[in-house]
């Protein structure tokens, strides 16, 4: 093996790293293809959270995003996440020597980042390196595997058929079920306020939001079905659309992800109310299909979820090394 090159992603690496994924997930069918304009996340630092491995022409050999998602505040004990993925050229004879290269860099980062997070009270110092892996990827499951990383849950992917009518459901009074766009920082910050007390484990942060209303998944005007009680949000489903993904496919998907109601309003409807809501707007809007990933050991959205007409077509695994 030539020797490599390991550096961060730049904007010019954009083409290049598109079309490595388009090239592993025809090897590996069902794999996402993730749009360049997702790097620029403010959670990337700028590139240096994605490093690329080239041999000495520059050609592209494998590349390891590492999105840190740190715990906030001292609410739960849950680890600090590092989410990544390990993607090669599926032309390679043997992409062993690039992912080790990758890899040791990849760890490197991680721990790097994390010895930056502040120590939370009464809580152990965690950390975990995560990806999310379809069966099919059976290479890099091996691979991590041999690394010492472990199974730690399944996730479902759910398909909703958007050709059959969508239910209307009845929420408390005082709340409002519509579609809202979140365009004032307020109203940013007024979704984050909730969201993010219904996953504290896994907090999203104004710029890394604001990051994603700017980017081409979003279908022009159409945001979130949201649930509002006296002006705040208590409840809201993500609705958009990879464009890219619907071109290669020749299918009209959608996603229907984040939801969530806060606690104080939970049994009473609202989170089944916004996501019909969201389905009857993308159905609107000529989409086929809605889709979302749950954890499969989630038995109570599952239930909702299928409830709603939601039907499981794929699972992936999540493997995780303690840092």
């Amino acid at each position: 093996m030539p020797s490599l090159v390991i550096r961060p992603y730049t904007s010019e690496d954009a083409a290049a790293i598109v079309d490595l994924q388009v090239r592993y997930a025809s090897a590996f069918p069902g794999v996402a293809v993730v749009p360049a304009e997702m790097y620029g996340d403010p959670a990337f630092a700028g590139g240096q959270n994605i490093l690329l491995a080239c041999d000495q022409s520059g050609r592209l050999l494998a590349y390891a995003p590492l999105f840190p998602r740190p715990i906030e505040g001292d609410e739960t004990d849950e680890p600090h996440q590092f989410w990544s993925a390990l993607v090669y050229d599926p032309v390679l004879d043997d992409p062993t020597p690039v992912l080790d290269a990758l890899y040791t860099r990849l760890l490197a980062r991680a721990r790097q980042i994390w010895a930056t997070l502040p120590q939370r009270q009464g809580s152990p110092r965690r950390a975990q390196l995560s990806t999310e892996l379809l069966p099919v990827e059976t290479p890099i499951l091996d691979y991590v595997h041999g690394k010492g990383w472990v199974n730690t849950w399944n996730v479902f992917q759910m398909a909703r058929d958007l050709s059959t009518p969508m239910p209307v459901l009845p929420v408390p009074a005082g709340v409002e079920v519509r579609q809202w766009e979140m365009r004032e920082e307020a109203e940013q910050r007024d979704y984050l306020r909730a969201r993010n007390s219904a996953f504290p484990e896994a907090p999203w942060s104004l710029e890394g939001l604001q990051h994603f209303l700017q980017q081409v998944l979003w279908p022009c005007g159409l945001v979130s079905a949201s649930a509002l009680a006296a002006g705040q949000v208590v409840g809201s489903v993500l609705i958009y659309f990879d464009p890219y993904a619907n071109a290669r496919t020749g299918r009209q998907s959608a996603y229907t992800e984040e939801i969530f109601c806060v606690a104080s309003w939970q049994g009473q409807g609202i989170a089944s109310a916004c996501i019909a809501t969201a389905l009857r707007l993308l159905q609107e809007r000529g989409m086929e299909e809605a889709r979302l990933q749950v954890r499969a050991t989630n038995e109570n959205a599952l239930r909702l979820y299928q409830r709603l007409g939601y039907r499981v077509i794929a699972s992936s695994l999540i493997c995780s090394l303690d840092l």
